[in-house]
């Protein structure tokens, strides 16, 4: 009987490393794959107001996105659309 428990665990056990082994391979959802010097963040006060004033540069796509947050009411809130930063310092937009 105790041979017996001691093979089933054996079995059991080399079932669950095979199960490991070809489950640990490379992951199936690698995310956005954008990493962390993708962007560029600058802040900045706003004079005369509660509100501070964040702007992310999206370095892979050249874009510009400014971003308020007021400290008050701890609202962030879009300023504006994004700018193409490649249109706009080739003259496309004025």
């Amino acid at each position: 009987m105790k041979r017996a428990a001691i093979l089933a665990l054996a079995c059991l056990n080399a079932v669950l490393l095979l199960a490991l082994v070809f489950s640990s391979g490379t992951p199936r959802a690698l995310g956005q794959g954008y990493v962390p010097w993708d962007y560029l963040i600058v802040t900045a006060q706003q004079p005369g107001s509660n509100s501070q004033t964040v702007y992310v540069i999206d370095l892979v796509k050249g874009s510009l996105a400014g971003l308020g947050f007021d400290q008050g009411k701890k609202v962030l809130y879009p300023l504006g659309e994004p700018r193409n930063l490649r249109s706009d310092f080739r003259g496309g937009a004025r």
